[in-house]
């Protein structure tokens, strides 16, 4: 598999230096050591545990896994081979040699700063205080701006940001002098004055992030992933790994939903013209599958015709309620974005499922959600037949009978954006309950009401 896998999957190869759009990059890179399970296991000639993963994004282009199996400047070296900008990253030494030349500018995270100050408190709890209270003003004037324009969100940057940073650094280099030598105060403020060119570049440029949470939280796909395949025989294989995992890591980023675009890939790729390859790309399906020649090479291929036609798998002819098969596939994408996985996806029919819901000749479509901690389902369903008797999509929160649910999320404000590229609408506005909660309703595909709780402190 590893061997007849690699080459024609050549889609996420060489991305950054080729294309000039990609001039902002994070980087982040992930060993998996003993105790915990082993994302690859090496060689007999290598000591077992220490594999390094990569993740780079390129930011609404790519999710891009690497596995070079060595964390040193080569490593580096091979992954960005030519790339020109920002980079993203946290402050590690294996990035400094990329910095010298000036033609890659380091950008570093407020996030990895913080946390510094997280171990400070128990010490010095009301120095803590304050350089924690500067930074998350930092943070609370980021989710303000984050769907303004990237111009617009520079101005907010040098209006509102730009004192508070500089304010910050002022007491940071007041109080070096008095911090005792390796204690958690000393190593925070050690880390904010050695890195404060690079955390000050976010002042630069509306693009670039405040922090580099993304690419950390792409990596948690392989760390989860590692739970369930705990190895993966050897180099090749986890060089193939990536190439997957970089896909669907890609097509979550954009929307698309991963079952049908594999299928779809692994139908094109045997006769895609190498030169074409990036077509094939998640950023690029949408465009790629309105193409007359993408039509006709899905239309006659024989595997994609029998996967069509087996009800066994979700997909369906087109009777049943507006929207179709790709209401579905839009709902899966929305509840993706809230962190559920698909689970299973199937068409039931039958007298046998009728006597359950008492419809007698029904057919469904059905799609099974789980959630991250994998104790609860949610099912998302479209009635081919019977026809539908009614439609409730349009109804407001207050109405009888109609069912609704409610999310936790870590940051309102990021849910909402991403969940807006798949069709999302506010219902009313996000407000903040006492000091505990921010809350909104939104309508999802088919007009489903969902609720969003984030919890504050």
């Amino acid at each position: 598999m590893a061997r007849t896998s690699a080459k024609p999957l050549p889609i996420d190869d060489d991305l950054v230096p080729r294309d000039p759009q990609h001039q902002v990059t994070s980087l982040d890179r992930r060993g998996h050591r003993a105790p915990t399970p082993l994302a690859c296991w090496c060689r007999p000639r290598r000591s077992a545990g220490t594999d390094i993963f990569w993740v780079l994004i390129a930011p609404e282009n790519h999710v891009l896994y690497r596995y070079p199996a060595a964390h040193d400047g080569a490593a580096v070296d091979a992954i960005l081979a030519g790339y020109e900008g920002y980079l993203v990253a946290d402050a590690h030494a294996v990035y400094d040699h990329l910095f010298r030349s000036g033609k890659v500018i380091e950008v570093a995270c407020w996030a990895h700063a913080r946390r510094y100050w997280f171990k400070a408190p128990d010490s010095e709890p009301e120095r803590a205080r304050v350089t924690l209270g500067l930074i998350g003003e930092l943070f609370r004037i980021e989710r303000a701006a984050t769907e303004l324009p990237a111009r617009e969100r520079l101005a907010v940057r040098g209006r509102e940001s730009w004192p508070v940073v500089d304010k910050f650094f002022t007491w940071c280099k007041s109080e070096a002098p008095r911090a005792l030598d390796d204690t958690p105060l000393a190593k925070a403020l050690g880390y904010a004055l050695n890195q404060r060119a690079a955390l000050e570049h976010f002042l630069e440029d509306g693009r670039l992030p405040l922090q580099n949470n993304g690419s950390e939280q792409a990596l948690r796909r392989e760390v989860i992933g590692r739970k369930n395949w705990l190895f993966v025989g050897n180099d090749e294989a986890a060089e193939v790994n990536a190439a997957f995992v970089s896909l669907l890591a890609s097509c979550r980023m954009h929307s698309v939903e991963p079952w049908a675009y594999l299928r779809d890939l692994f139908c094109l790729v045997p006769s895609w013209p190498a030169r074409r390859v990036l077509e094939l790309a998640p950023v690029n399906r949408r465009q790629t599958c309105q193409q007359q020649d993408t039509q006709q090479r899905l239309a006659a291929n024989v595997y994609r015709l029998a996967v069509l036609d087996s009800p066994s798998i979700a997909t369906t002819s087109s009777s049943g309620p507006p929207g179709g098969h790709d209401a579905v596939s839009n709902a899966i994408s929305f509840f993706a974005e809230l962190g559920l996985e698909l689970e299973g996806r199937a068409t039931i029919e039958g007298e046998w499922a009728g006597r359950v819901t008492g419809l007698r000749d029904q057919r469904v479509e059905i799609a099974m959600m789980r959630t991250p901690d994998g104790h609860s389902r949610l099912e998302l369903s479209r009635f081919l037949t019977p026809p539908v008797v009614a439609d409730h999509r349009n109804a407001p929160v207050n109405a009888l009978g109609y069912l609704r649910v409610m999310f936790t999320v870590e940051d309102i404000d990021d849910t909402l954006a991403r969940l807006r590229k798949c069709g999302a609408q506010l219902v009313g506005e996000v407000v903040q309950y006492e000091d505990a909660y921010r809350l909104c309703y939104i309508r999802g595909p088919e007009g489903l009401l969902i609720g969003l709780a984030q919890e504050l402190g």
